[in-house]
């Protein structure tokens, strides 16, 4: 009686170990159009950040994949439970990316906004960086300014003071 080529345990681990290695390859040689990150935002009820899974599209520069990045934390949740970080009309003005530091320069809209979070402007800078360092392993650092001034420093404390 003739068997069946595959039902040998030789031929099987054979015939798994290829799918495997040819999986892999095509993998590495056509990616996926997406990139799957995971997102924090506060709570409705409490402030405690949550997560939630997207997908960006894949950016060719490490600094576009941050720009992506930050850009989507601005459109805010997708989650109804979860509030916003920044307000819809925050916007970058400068960004830079080097090998472990990122550069960050926001609109005063980040700061100044008619619109009411529900968390205060420091746990939004820090929930910022905590998804940016969460996402991008290799950023060890990250310096952000509201228009080219450092928050709560001399400078922005004085203009602070000029808008209310």
């Amino acid at each position: 009686m003739r068997r069946n080529i595959l039902t040998r345990p030789e031929y099987a681990l054979a015939a798994y170990i290829v799918t495997f290695v040819l999986s892999v390859f095509l993998y590495r040689v056509f990616p996926p159009e997406d990139v799957r990150v995971v997102t924090f935002f506060p709570g409705v009820i409490t402030p405690r950040l949550e997560g939630e899974v997207h997908y960006l599209p894949r950016e060719e520069t490490r600094e576009g994949q941050v720009e992506e990045f930050i850009r989507h934390l601005f459109l805010g949740p997708k989650e109804v439970t979860h509030t916003p970080l920044f307000t819809h009309d925050t916007r970058i003005l400068i960004l830079i990316v080097t090998e472990t530091t990122v550069y960050l320069d926001l609109s005063k809209e980040a700061f100044f906004s008619t619109e009411r979070l529900q968390v205060s402007f420091r746990q939004s800078l820090e929930a910022l960086r905590k998804n940016v360092f969460f996402n991008f392993r290799y950023i060890k650092e990250m310096n952000i300014t509201i228009e080219g001034q450092l928050p709560y420093e001399s400078p922005f404390l004085e203009d602070l003071e000029k808008e209310m």
